[in-house]
């Protein structure tokens, strides 16, 4: 059930992120939507678990239909844009993903949830123990399998078998399983059917039949496109079209080269205004897709050395398969250095300075992206050019009209920038070209440009002297100042990434307007806020439980599924912050997310495991889950030193192993609290109840909101440590429940029978 689970996630997460432009929010609603499904599963057949005659049968069915569900759920979550009516390259707002993935994962997320109460039944049926610990137990062994297979996932699997590989493997190891529950029983039918069905498995997923369903399935996911080459690498998925000479380089759904026939007005652009504006152009940097027109236009002026930082072998390897006489004058000019290093790790760490520094990335729509657009980067760039060196970078813009989510875009990344550089210039336009500088006299005219490019014989059949006049031009840009003037935006940093949030408001304006007026709404939110609106509730929950405990009736048990919840909860909250903050400050989730998952659940299972054996011998359960809860209170309060020490030590440069096995202890420890309350929690609450697998749906519920909350709203509009202060405070606020109705118990209120 584990290895099920967290490999169906892993897989999931992966196909959904290339469907969905490698947009990391996608990781918690995802995460959010499975862990919802997990709990309606559970819910459901907890209904009716204790009343199975034959349990193993239904366990068994719920097995081999997973099986089945597997390779079609991959092949489904491919296909969403065409479900959805919409092409790739074709925008998707955030309701639609969360509806759509929903939707896709609905079956296999109810039958896995389904799982959990009827494993504890089979398990207290064979063992003959208690109820209380073979829920304890079968939540170790889930975790168990879940931490285990994260890491295999990562390691084994994902770079070296195809998606689909993965999934028929997967399919057949649950039908073996289905096999082996069942085969005892002397049920000729199932026992036969289930062999026939392994067969099949077998022979669907051998690599033949699976490369032509994997073939197939690509192909009907870039309907129209003529798919030529289709690779997960490590980093993310390359996709390559054809059409005629053309070729296509797609990464994680989204274009980025195009050749030989590049997009010859932006690459003009970029080049010839950046190094046109700079004195010097010595030595020169590229962050981002660099080939098939960036690199060429650069090569025409008198440089000595460009540095390409591309994170990706596969993307320079792809290159170099379908190459064209563009990318072959590109890759083979001894000028040319090629770094397979991240950008932003490459500029910290390199002892050069550059006269220029170009980046060729879309808008800051993704953490990954983001960290491009920050303060913290600007002031790396700023050590890093020379006195009258250049920055140069685009964001979207308009040639007669700014929408209010174009302003704060464009608004929020200005006054960041003027945090750092003194000399700005902005060439509004489609895209507003952004160029800065160290140097307060940053002067770029359209007199300076026709010098320099005359000066170096730099021919361009589209930089004409009207074209950069035209570009130029003084009175567009006062308009675009003057479009800004009343528009306020908050700062983009590392850890409060505000640029996601207005690069997000300006997607969901353009592809979901219903969902805008939410998102906007809740833009305005701060901490404080939410905090002075939590707390009536939090008074009203005080009172009703007073109210209760006058009238002589349990008030602390029934705490107990809020105290789950809210743990569940905090515990992939945090999970899930930890993930995004390897996206912050690496960029490497989609490669490290299945050990991180795999981190938290083994923590899960080390804490299940040891309350579980500890049960017995434990005399006061409530004062003990208070004392447990207690720790992961202040466990979540400590957790924004975490994130800030991480910071602290990257920028140090520590080597990456040893921030990943931070990371990795870190995710360990939350999963140990979350999964150290659960067993304690069911005995205490299986005590006065007769809803026997209800505290995993809540412990589910929880999960699924803050993967969802977290994700959506809290990161992009209170920034992480923000967020990690709120869900310490949530914690806090059950906790502080909790304990007042402890003290209650402990003394007899007016009016009461002094019941606990």
């Amino acid at each position: 059930m584990g290895v099920s689970c967290c490999s169906a996630q892993v897989l999931l997460i992966r196909e959904f992120l290339i469907v969905f432009y490698g947009n990391e929010m996608i990781i918690g609603i995802i995460l959010g939507n499975w862990l919802l499904l997990e709990a309606a599963g559970s819910f459901i057949f907890g209904k009716f678990s204790e009343k199975l005659k034959s349990p193993h049968i239904i366990y068994a069915i719920i097995l081999i239909l997973s099986g089945i569900l597997f390779p079609l759920s991959i092949v489904v979550a491919r296909n969403t844009k065409y479900l959805l009516n919409t092409f790739p390259g074709e925008g998707i707002g955030l309701s639609p993903t969360f509806l759509s993935s929903l939707a896709i994962m609905l079956p296999l997320g109810i039958l896995l949830g389904g799982l959990f109460p009827l494993s504890c039944r089979l398990y207290k049926d064979i063992s003959k123990k208690p109820l209380t610990h073979s829920i304890g137990k079968t939540y170790f062994l889930e975790g168990a399998g879940f931490g285990i297979s994260g890491i295999i996932i990562t390691f084994l699997f994902v770079p070296y078998f195809k998606t689909i590989h993965i999934a028929f493997i997967l399919s057949a190891i649950n039908i073996i399983a289905a096999w082996i529950l069942i085969i005892h029983k002397k049920n000729k039918l199932i026992s036969i059917s289930t062999s026939i069905l392994l067969i099949l498995c077998i022979c669907f997923g051998s690599f033949k039949t699976a490369d032509n369903i994997h073939k197939k399935s690509i192909q009907s996911q870039w309907e129209n496109f003529n798919i030529i080459d289709y690779k997960n690498s490590i980093y993310g998925n390359i996709t390559v079209t054809q059409q005629k000479e053309q070729y296509t380089f797609f990464c994680d759904g989204v274009s980025f080269m195009s050749i030989p026939v590049p997009n010859l007005a932006f690459t003009h652009d970029i080049v010839n205004f950046s190094l046109g504006a700079s004195p010097l152009h010595e030595n020169i940097l590229v962050l981002g897709p660099g080939l098939g027109g960036i690199i060429n236009n650069i090569l025409q002026f008198p440089i000595k050395q460009i540095h390409y930082a591309e994170l990706d072998p596969m993307i320079i390897s792809m290159a170099k398969r379908y190459k064209t006489n563009l990318t072959l004058k590109e890759l083979s000019n001894k000028k040319v250095n090629i770094h397979h290093i991240d950008g932003r790790l490459f500029l910290r760490n390199t002892p050069d300075t550059f006269d220029a520094i170009i980046i060729n990335l879309p808008a800051p729509s993704t953490l990954n992206l983001n960290r491009f657009y920050t303060q913290e980067f600007f002031s790396l760039v700023k050590e890093k050019l020379a006195p009258s060196g250049v920055l140069c970078f685009q964001l979207p813009g308009a040639m007669s009209y700014l929408s209010k989510e174009q302003r704060q875009l464009n608004k929020c990344i200005l006054d960041t920038l003027k945090l750092v550089f003194s000399g700005i210039k902005i060439i509004p336009g489609h895209y507003n070209l952004y160029l800065c500088s160290p140097d307060k006299e940053l002067k770029i005219t359209p007199k300076l440009i026709q010098q320099t490019l005359k000066k170096y014989n730099i021919k361009s059949p589209l930089f004409t002297d009207f074209y950069i006049q035209e570009r130029l031009n003084s009175d567009r840009e006062q308009w675009f100042y003057e479009s800004l003037r009343d528009t306020s935006a908050q700062l983009n940093k590392d850890l409060k990434p505000a640029g996601v949030f207005y690069s997000l408001s300006l997607w969901n304006a353009l592809f979901t307007p219903t969902f805008q007026k939410i998102f906007q709404t809740a833009s305005s939110w701060n901490l404080t806020k939410i905090i002075i609106v939590l707390l009536p509730i939090w008074l009203l929950a005080l009172i009703i439980l007073w109210q209760k405990k006058k009238k002589g009736q349990s008030v602390t048990q029934k705490l107990i599924p809020a105290l789950v919840m809210t743990s569940g909860f905090s515990g992939m909250s945090l999970n899930l912050i930890l993930i995004l903050s390897l996206q912050t400050f690496y960029g490497y989730v989609y490669l490290y997310i299945g050990v991180l998952i795999g981190a938290f659940m083994i923590g899960l299972t080390s804490g299940s495991m040891l309350m579980t054996k500890q049960l017995p011998k434990i005399q006061d359960e409530i004062k003990t889950i208070l004392k447990i809860d207690l720790i992961f209170a202040l466990f979540c309060l400590a957790f924004p030193v975490f994130i800030l020490g991480l910071q602290f030590i990257i920028a140090k440069n520590f080597l990456f192993p040893l921030i990943l096995f931070t990371m990795f202890i870190i995710s360990v420890g939350t999963g140990f609290f979350t999964g150290a309350e659960f067993p304690l929690a069911n005995k205490i609450y299986l005590q006065n109840s007769k809803n026997k697998n209800i505290l995993y749906s809540f412990d589910m519920l929880g999960s699924f909101l803050g993967a969802i909350l977290v994700s959506i709203l809290l990161i992009p509009i209170l920034g992480i440590i923000n967020a990690l202060i709120l869900i310490a405070a949530v914690k806090g606020a059950i906790l502080t429940l909790f304990a007042t109705t402890l003290f209650w118990s402990e003394r007899k209120c007016p009016g009461s029978s002094g019941q606990n």
